[in-house]
């Protein structure tokens, strides 16, 4: 641990109620446990204290039951962009949520970050040079956890201040190399590990390491999991990076269920999904490296695209169904983090003569048309393959009407699209995509 701090290694954690400390004991188990590295010999508590090494203070002990009914994204809502913000020099690894802030981890700063869901800076600490982060979600009871990657050091735990609280790994494995990982109401977490190919968990209750998912093809199995998500009604979503796909499964590891496939229609992925997160209604939203945001129902059935920047590197979801993502933000160019807000936009669609709009000083004009009784609002989004040729372009239509955007072309975007005579694009609004032909 650093700053200063006199680590001490225990075996698990037991419980103490007197005082609030902890103790060690050595107890013979069965069951593997999780090792801690704690950075004071005895922590204060306030309540019980988790028998496992991630060091929550007063979770409740019940947990959530697989098997709960998941309901779908609420009818007729639609995410757009609502606000963004640069972080840091080079953006985060990392980004987690909830009711009132935004948390990031960048492993080039070295630092986390802590905004507000408007994206002000509320509050920041120093990890250290030498954490690789990768991960970072904050438990119910406000614990920052952060993913060490390269350092085969585990996962680090920081009090909301930022002094280090807790370290720990799964025992007996040589080489961990955590990604992303999640903390579910009950404290149990939850760390995909891409190149050992599976999920760990840790138990808050019992202290047991178990796993989710082994290296594979076949529904069930793990190719590069990047991302984990705990969701509502108990069960896991894990980001299957090289299998192109979203699993879940229970929190014992049965495989309940699959969604996606590779390629670039919708609700495919035409890069690896390494990000995802569950809203409380089920909603799921998964981040790619070179696509739009996929949002998908709680059966897995696709929604909806959102763009959030040209480059995703993380996302996370709020309790009012807001999407944070961790993205090289468009307009400006830089890397930060761009809030997805649902939405009652009407839909809107774009119209483009089938031969192709002509590139006019920089400008592409398309015509968009709201096709719903509700008023249409958004950005027009341009993409080649996930790569953005445009700044986002904003529009806001009455119910039924329709009129021509002008869309400005970034220099990159006009270097790729003079490449050839006429280059395939997407374009993205509110509610649908369409194929549109450029002309240089």
């Amino acid at each position: 641990m650093r700053g200063g701090a006199d680590p001490r290694v225990t075996s698990y954690w037991s419980f103490v109620t007197e005082g609030a400390r902890l103790a060690t004991t050595e107890v013979a188990r069965e069951t593997e446990r999780c090792t801690l590295v704690i950075d004071k010999p005895g922590a204060r508590a306030l309540g019980l204290l988790i028998a496992l090494g991630l060091a929550l203070v007063g979770l409740p002990a019940a947990q959530a039951q697989p098997g709960a009914s998941r309901s779908t994204s609420s009818s007729g809502a639609r995410w757009a962009l609502a606000a963004q913000w640069q972080v840091g020099g080079l953006g985060a690894d990392a980004v987690d949520a909830t009711a009132t802030s935004v948390v990031t981890v960048s492993d080039t700063d070295d630092r986390v970050q802590v905004y507000s869901t408007s994206g002000t800076l509320v509050s920041q600490f120093s990890i250290g040079g030498d954490v690789a982060a990768t991960g970072v979600a904050v438990s119910p009871d406000g614990l920052i956890f952060v993913s060490d990657y390269s350092n085969n050091t585990g996962i680090h735990v920081y009090r909301p201040d930022g002094t280090p609280f807790a370290t720990f790994r799964p025992p007996g494995v040589a080489d961990f190399t955590p990604w992303g990982l999640d903390v579910d109401q009950a404290g149990n977490a939850y760390v995909a590990d891409p190149i050992a190919d599976t999920v760990y968990r840790f138990d808050a209750v019992t202290g047991a390491v178990s796993k989710v998912g082994s290296s594979g093809a076949a529904t069930g199995r793990l190719d590069g999991p990047y991302d984990v998500a705990a969701a509502p009604d108990g069960t896991v979503l894990v980001a299957d990076g090289n299998n192109h796909r979203i699993q879940r499964f229970t929190p014992g590891g049965a495989f309940l269920a699959t969604f996606g496939s590779a390629g670039w229609g919708p609700g495919q992925f035409g890069s690896r999904p390494h990000s995802v997160d569950v809203m409380p209604d089920g909603t799921i939203a998964v981040g790619t490296a070179s696509q739009p945001v996929r949002i998908f129902n709680a059966a897995g059935v696709f929604l909806q695209e959102a763009w959030a920047g040209s480059e995703v590197t993380a996302l996370a979801t709020g309790p009012d169904r807001s999407i944070y993502a961790a993205a090289l933000l468009t307009n400006p160019v830089v890397w930060g983090v761009a809030k997805l807000s649902p939405t009652t936009s009407g839909v809107a669609t774009v119209k483009a003569p089938k031969k192709g709009v002509r590139v006019t000083r920089r400008k592409v004009a398309l015509t968009i048309r709201c096709i719903s009784a509700d008023p249409c609002k958004g950005v027009v989004q341009l993409t080649v393959k996930g790569k953005s040729l445009n700044a986002a372009k904003a529009y806001s239509l009455p119910a039924g009407a329709k009129a021509k955007v002008k869309v400005k072309l970034t220099r990159k975007g006009l270097k790729i699209v003079r490449k050839k005579p006429v280059t395939k694009a997407v374009a993205t609004v509110t509610g649908s995509t369409r194929k549109v032909r450029i002309r240089r």
